[in-house]
């Protein structure tokens, strides 16, 4: 048998107004998976972490980013949700035993899966670790933070509010309780006396939210200070899944309850937590108690909206167009997640050419924002262009920027640019030879190679001339060293083609060159450390494939290059 301790961090809205505009109900959005897998002898066999890229609160709360030093930047490296929960879930062993400290982590995680939509999960319930430090070592029913039980163990503590780290405190702690007593514990539904001196109290699943909520409001609570018990009535909504309400005890003690549901799975659970009451939560109470008063007619006549609109979100039906950008949102969401280097318009691009879908550019860059679907490209200008030293043979800018071909063949482009790719702390160099079609702007040939020399753009022009042999295009090129060399030019004079160049300093004369490398880097290399050449020369090979057969192009009428 396996332990999995687990802990997670989330992100928060920055205010309740962000909730009500983000399109899901979610308290927190995880930004952080950290798990230990831990043997029945509780020693440490396997360690997971994974940085998770959210999509409902795609920007860090201050406060989480100061506990948690998680940046915006860190974020943007993450893996989406779904394909950060499969990474975990094929790592966690079937007959694995949960274990968090505290039952929000939980929570938090049964509510990202219902936003996202993953119906096949085989998480069981987590056995609360906290909760048993509690019965076990202070012997009391009070909540304690992880670095409290810490310092009470005289553990050294891992640096807080890390998923990791956390999972390490709290397998510290795990290790100074009876492991056997805490699996064989059923969790009662026992008031759960906190530091604010509130009391918790689960209840039983049910199928629907209403029986939840009756359930729980039938059940009787006992005054701490006389141990009688008191009724909790007048239960007002606060909203769709909270219920509030007031009590006052015989013996002169009052009390403030709420009653919160949420779905696991197909059932539905409340939980009810009593907090003494204070002036704060009475003049809450008495603010939804008059809000309460007020008839939809009313409410709707001061909030300038139309009751059929009112009652319209209420019965929970979408309109037909709402539903078409919801199956829409689907398909774009689908897309991005194979392709996230693509932008709002060669997403639409794919949604005409793969879907058959055809719909305006705004209506999509609209939904993008709504989703919070975002391309990975960063538009950075790195490029440069050198004169030539001592250049044996110069052609004129015969091209003059006419990047227009009527047929094949016509035209044809090159050029050279570097890739590196790490081995330890040392770098290496890989370097790409491309010829380009300005017709169909497919790629004619290319060659990988760890040196900028001469038989790298020979071998490229031989590749083009064996594959097209009926070929004499206009064939223009920059002011490398490499074109500029005499045996280069014979090539071409022996191929029956014309020699064009780019003046000095203007790389623009070469720009479908320039721009299919600033592609092909944007959307494959830039954001990526490649640790091996093989993988990198792997990425370069599937791309170019990829470009030529299945990345469609609106100058070429939504098509494949091939095509």
């Amino acid at each position: 048998m396996y332990c999995i301790v687990l802990d997670l961090e989330w992100n928060q809205p920055f205010s309740t107004r962000s909730m009500v505009t983000t399109p899901v109900r979610l308290p927190g959005e995880i930004i952080q998976i950290g798990a230990v897998k831990l043997n029945e002898r509780l020693e440490i066999v396997d360690t997971f972490k994974v940085m998770v890229k959210p999509k409902y609160y795609p920007y860090m709360h201050r406060k989480i980013s100061r506990l948690t030093q998680i940046s915006n930047a860190d974020l943007a490296y993450g893996f989406p949700f779904k394909q950060a929960f499969a990474y975990f879930t094929a790592w966690c062993p079937e007959d694995a035993v949960f274990l968090t400290w505290g039952n929000e982590d939980f929570k938090i995680l049964h509510s990202n899966i219902s936003v996202h939509k993953i119906k096949s999960h085989h998480l069981p319930k987590a056995y609360d670790v906290q909760r048993a430090f509690s019965r076990q070592i202070v012997k009391e029913r009070r909540q304690y933070s992880l670095i409290q039980a810490m310092d009470m163990i005289q553990e050294p503590a891992c640096t807080a509010h890390d998923a990791l780290h956390d999972a390490m405190n709290t397998v510290q702690v795990l290790r100074h309780l009876d492991l056997p007593s805490l699996l064989n514990d059923d969790h009662p539904d026992t008031p759960y006396s906190q530091e604010n001196g509130s009391q918790e109290i689960n209840g039983d699943p049910f199928d629907t939210k209403t029986e939840a909520f009756a359930a729980m409001m039938r059940r009787a609570w006992s005054c701490p200070g006389c141990s009688r018990p008191v009724v909790f009535d007048n239960w007002i909504s606060q909203n769709s899944d909270k219920q509030i309400a007031t009590a006052a005890c015989d013996c002169g003690c009052a009390y403030f309850a709420r009653i919160h549901s949420r779905k696991s799975t197909d059932k539905y659970r409340c939980h009810r937590i009593v907090y003494p009451l204070t002036e704060a939560n009475a003049s809450f109470y008495n603010v939804r108690k008059d809000i309460a008063r007020y008839s939809i007619e009313l409410a709707c006549e001061l909030l300038h909206v139309a009751r059929s609109a009112y009652h319209r979100w209420a019965s929970g039906k979408l309109s037909r167009r709402t539903a078409e950008n919801e199956h829409l949102a689907d398909t774009i969401e689908k897309i991005h997640e194979e392709s996230p280097d693509k932008g709002y318009r060669r997403l639409n691009d794919d949604l005409r050419h793969d879907h058959g879908i055809h719909v305006n550019d705004k209506r999509v860059l609209r939904i993008c924002r709504a989703r919070d679907i975002r391309s990975t490209v960063k538009y950075n200008n790195r490029g440069c262009t050198r004169q030539a030293k001592n250049p044996q043979y110069l052609a004129e800018n015969l091209l003059d920027r006419q990047f227009y071909a009527a047929k094949p063949n016509e035209k044809w482009l090159t050029d050279v640019t570097e890739f590196k790719w790490f081995e330890g702390m040392k770098v290496q160099k890989l370097y790409l030879s491309a010829i380009l079609d300005l017709c169909d702007r497919r790629i004619v040939s290319y060659v990988l190679s760890e040196r900028n020399d001469n038989p790298l753009v020979f071998k490229t022009f031989d590749k083009a001339v064996k594959a097209n042999p009926d070929a004499h295009p206009l064939f223009h090129s920059d002011r490398g060293f490499q074109y500029t060399n005499r045996a280069f030019h014979n090539k071409l004079v022996q191929a029956g083609m014309t020699q064009s160049m780019s003046r000095v300093a203007h790389c623009i004369d070469n720009g479908p060159m320039e721009g299919f490398w600033g592609i092909l880097k944007r959307e494959r290399y830039y954001g990526r450390r490649f640790t091996c050449k093989r993988e990198l020369v792997q990425m370069i090979e599937t791309y170019i494939h990829y470009y030529n057969t299945r990345r469609v192009q609106r100058k070429l009428g939504v098509l494949t290059p091939m095509e």
